[in-house]
């Protein structure tokens, strides 16, 4: 084998596909855009790679190494050559989809180092980032291994590039048969809109994937624009070459089609044959209408009674329906959450009943880790004199309605608290909703008369506890779209913002992609203690803006929560106070505990807490103590050039970009790390230090934080004081002892040659 810079070879004994192989190979490693290194790799590292073998660490710096090293793909074309290979068909075919992988990292891995936003040219496209919105969406933006739909209801595909790119871009999507050949939809059926590099898909869910239930993958391809007309169909074999020769991205996606009948399943432990989204008939009666018989009941205080599939009745109902309710994804009635919900909350909220006197808020979420913190969320901004009531969806009285949580089961709910508030002596202030699910063209549109729907009747109960002075809040959703309840206008559409959009930097950092119609936005991250968790996005929001109301409405009763602007959180120099205000508002009331809140969430903000099974954290790291003291470091460069030296085929990521290091807030540093590339597990992290100029701070964290640091496992990294040690003009760094050996002590002179460094700019 021959490679010269123009990576022209001869070898006349290779067979064709093994050349057709190489001949890509070499078109690829051509490519002006990537870069040469000189770093060796060795035939067994690519077989442990192509095997599975290396840890995910190891693989991805592995990939990011042979998109830019000549000489790592020159050993990988010898493996393909190995006469092994050429015997047996199977290497061959794993081989090739090894080289299509290698060619969709090259590119990736050159488009995120070129940097700087401007339009790419050529072949070059920026990475993107395909979302999928099916029936609903209640937990955020993590993305689901299959999303539920439905015949008739619609299915909405997004797919973003990281920075701009040049126009023309190409969409097509592909549903995968049997045999494993993309068949394309046609685009009468999937028609994809493109607004500045962003393709948007909004279609009914048979036209996806027709009309039989089942599992289904869709297969979204985008390429540069031209040199490529979009198959009506490709096979493994076919998709392998187009990748490599047109620079495919592919972003697979699965989506369950649940047949029309919501497909019937028993309810362990209970007598009734309950369904998952049976359809139903529904009655309401009025207040004085004697009880029937029926499959379940609830009385909704003055607004009447609510009957489901009633067998029998002497009295005509005011109004009916039947039909499929429509469903929120979440825990189902009766199913199992052993190993599910991490450990509780300080300010955990069990079901309760309203209080006899004074005033209450109310929240109607899951009996999980995610209803039980918007509860604690909530009442820690309402306070212990307003105490956060919840009504839990999956109760398990409500299963004769079916075990999959859906427009039914809500609107028991909303029934069960207009029944506390019409019934009771203590006063509603505001109702908090975590949850949604998409929109449906059955849904009342706002101003038009109810329709006989479940819809219709959650509308109609949210009318009734708005007449009662009841606050409504609801998640606005965290993919762009509005989400129903908070679509209605009987409700507060609660958005949800990063750290970034409410540190006075005047930009807005959308980690969940809120829709743009929405009557408040706030924090969609929160502040809890080691050993717990919390829920994130436009559900947090929610419990922020139904608990702050609750406080500010009995503290301010004239207030307008509906009028005045959208309810946001900022900073009131006059006051010297966090504020939830509305709009612009020029005086904002400052409450005390309402201000502690929100500074913590912002001094110390954390997507997740500690949990065993998703340790996914952010550290606060102790306040700055000053410089290393000497010896060690008058000079710790000294010392580490010396004796140190950088680590081996290690390039640390963390941060990983200058855009995600947030502006100090007071003598505070946050560093966001969610896009860290871990360290392979070989290599382990001594101790870590702040740079600022010529001086190193300790960032003084546990073993085990450390540890999560280096693998990656850390959201978060706060550096109370640290702003205050910056110097101008000068950048910043994270510095950072690594070694080989674990039981090796780089700082406490036991160093050896195990002991390497580096860094990584963590402020622009």
């Amino acid at each position: 084998m021959i490679f010269t810079r123009r990576f022209a070879y001869s070898h006349e004994h290779l067979d064709p596909e093994t050349e057709d192989l190489l001949w890509q190979l070499s078109t690829l490693c051509s490519r002006p855009s990537l870069r040469a290194c000189e770093s060796p790799v060795d035939d067994d590292l690519i077989e442990r790679y192509r095997r599975g073998e290396l840890p995910a660490g190891e693989r991805h710096r592995f990939e990011r190494r042979l998109a830019a090293d000549e000489r790592a793909m020159e050993r990988l074309a010898g493996v393909v050559e190995k006469p092994a290979v050429r015997r047996r068909p199977a290497l061959r075919l794993a081989a090739s989809i090894l080289l299509g992988a290698l060619a969709m990292t090259g590119l990736f891995y050159t488009l995120r180092t070129g940097g700087g936003e401007t339009a790419l040219s050529g072949a070059e496209i920026p990475a993107y980032a395909v979302t999928v919105q099916g029936l609903a969406e209640r937990r955020g933006s993590e993305p689901e291994a299959s999303h539920e739909i439905m015949p008739g209801s619609r299915v909405r595909i997004v797919a973003r590039p990281a920075t701009t790119p040049a126009p023309g871009i190409e969409f097509a999507l592909y549903r995968r048969a049997e045999s494993g050949t993309l068949v394309r939809i046609p685009e009468a059926a999937a028609r994809i809109r493109v607004e500045r590099g962003t393709a948007v898909l909004e279609a009914e869910a048979g036209d996806l994937v027709g009309p039989e239930p089942g599992l289904y993958e869709l297969v979204m391809l985008i390429w540069p624009p031209g040199g490529l007309e979009a198959p009506a169909s490709i096979t493994r074999s076919e998709l392998e070459k187009l990748a490599l020769a047109h620079h495919l991205q592919l972003h697979s996606f699965e989506l369950r089609l649940l047949p029309a009948d919501g497909g019937g399943r028993a309810v362990e432990g209970s007598g009734t044959q309950a369904t998952r989204g049976t359809d139903l008939s529904w009655e309401f009666y009025a207040a004085e209408c004697p009880d029937t018989v029926s499959l379940f009941s609830a009385s909704c205080g003055s607004y009447g009674e609510l009957h489901f599939e009633v067998a029998s009745s002497n009295c005509l109902p005011f109004d009916s329906g039947s039909g499929q309710p429509f469903t929120y994804p979440g825990y189902e009635i009766g199913a199992s959450r052993e190993g599910s919900t991490p450990r509780p909350l300080a300010l955990e909220k069990l079901p309760g009943k309203a209080p006899a006197a004074g005033t209450w808020a109310a929240l109607i979420d899951w009996q999980d880790s995610h209803g039980l913190a918007v509860g604690a969320v909530t009442e820690a901004l309402s306070g212990p004199e307003i105490p956060a009531i919840g009504y839990y969806l999956d109760d398990d009285s409500l299963a004769p309605l079916g075990t999959e949580i859906g427009d039914q089961h809500l609107l028991v709910k909303l029934c069960q608290v207009a029944e506390d508030v019409d019934g009771g002596s203590a006063a509603l202030t505001t109702l908090g909703m975590s949850l949604g699910r998409v929109q449906q063209p059955t849904d009342p549109i706002p101003g038009s008369p109810c329709q006989g729907t479940l819809s219709c009747h959650i509308r109609g109960l949210l009318a009734h506890l708005r007449d009662r002075d009841v606050t409504i809040a609801a998640a606005a959703g965290n993919h762009r779209e509005l989400l129903f309840p908070a679509a209605l206008q009987e409700t507060l559409a609660v958005g949800a913002l990063d750290v970034g959009g409410y540190l006075n930097s005047g930009a807005l950092h959308r980690t969940w992609e809120s829709p743009v119609q929405y009557d408040a936005i706030l924090p969609g991250h929160g502040l809890c203690a080691a050993g717990t968790a919390l829920p994130s996005g436009s559900s947090l929001a929610t419990a922020f803006l139904t608990g702050g109301l609750a406080r500010l409405l009995s503290e301010l009763p004239g207030i307008d929560p509906y009028a005045g602007g959208a309810w946001v959180t900022r900073w009131s120099a006059a006051n010297d106070c966090m504020v939830l205000a509305q709009g612009a508002q020029e005086h904002p009331y400052c409450n005390p505990e309402i201000d502690a809140v929100l500074r913590g969430v912002v001094q110390g903000v954390q997507s997740g807490c500690w949990d065993e099974a998703d340790p996914a954290l952010v550290v606060v790291a102790p306040p700055v103590a000053g410089p290393v003291p000497e010896p060690r470091v008058a000079g710790l460069v000294q010392w580490v050039a010396d004796q140190l030296t950088a680590a081996p085929e290690e390039d640390p990521c963390i941060p990983c970009s200058d855009d995600d290091a947030y502006p100090p807030l007071a003598d505070d540093l946050f560093l966001n790390l969610t896009r860290s590339m871990p360290l392979s597990e070989s290599i382990y992290l001594d101790a870590l230090f702040f740079r600022a100029g010529a001086s190193f701070y300790r960032v003084d964290l546990t073993p085990q934080q450390l540890d999560s640091f280096a693998r990656g496992k850390l959201d978060g990294l706060v550096l109370p004081g640290f702003a205050s040690v910056l110097e101008s003009g000068r950048h910043p760094s994270l510095f950072y002892l690594l070694k080989m050996d674990p039981t090796a002590g780089c700082l406490d002179g036991s160093q050896s040659s195990d002991c390497f460094w580096s860094s990584t700019y963590v402020l622009p």
